[in-house]
């Protein structure tokens, strides 16, 4: 009866030991639980401001790309329009069928240079005239090149 009676104490001993040792293993968990809770919900904001920044950046990067593709296209604006420009000034001062081929190259050429200094009254058939003699040609061009 003795030996009932100790072993019925050694098991509720174990038992109670048993319980204790399961609260505190369950709480040793709730605690481990909560800081990896804790733990991730600043990492998850870590990670949350990083792709913050990173979008920010990509946005701003965007802008820039945008801001110079617009510079980028009114560049090439700004040059088709100098270049229609220089078309239409060119078919204005246009020389005529009977003028010679010195007298077009030298119209052609000023004009590419400088349109404003194009000489529209000429004459092939003068040897004196400042446009049309093959040797003041030469002049005239380098007179126009080295004044642009």
């Amino acid at each position: 009866m003795r030996r009932l009676r100790t072993r019925r104490l050694r098991t509720r001993r174990l038992q109670r030991k048993n319980e204790t040792f399961a609260k505190i293993e369950r709480d040793v968990c709730k605690d481990r639980t909560r800081r990896l809770r804790s733990k991730n919900e600043a990492f998850a904001k870590q990670e949350r401001g990083i792709c913050k920044a990173r979008t920010r950046r990509l946005r701003s990067n965007n802008e820039a790309f945008k801001n110079e593709t617009f510079k980028n296209e009114t560049f090439a604006k700004k040059e088709q329009d100098v270049y229609e420009d220089r078309t239409r000034r060119l078919r204005e001062f246009k020389v005529e069928s009977g003028s010679c081929q010195s007298c077009r190259e030298h119209i052609i050429l000023s004009s590419l240079l400088d349109i404003n200094k194009l000489t529209t009254q000429h004459n092939p058939d003068d040897p004196d005239d400042a446009v049309c003699s093959s040797s003041n040609l030469k002049e005239n061009l380098n007179l126009t090149t080295t004044s642009s």
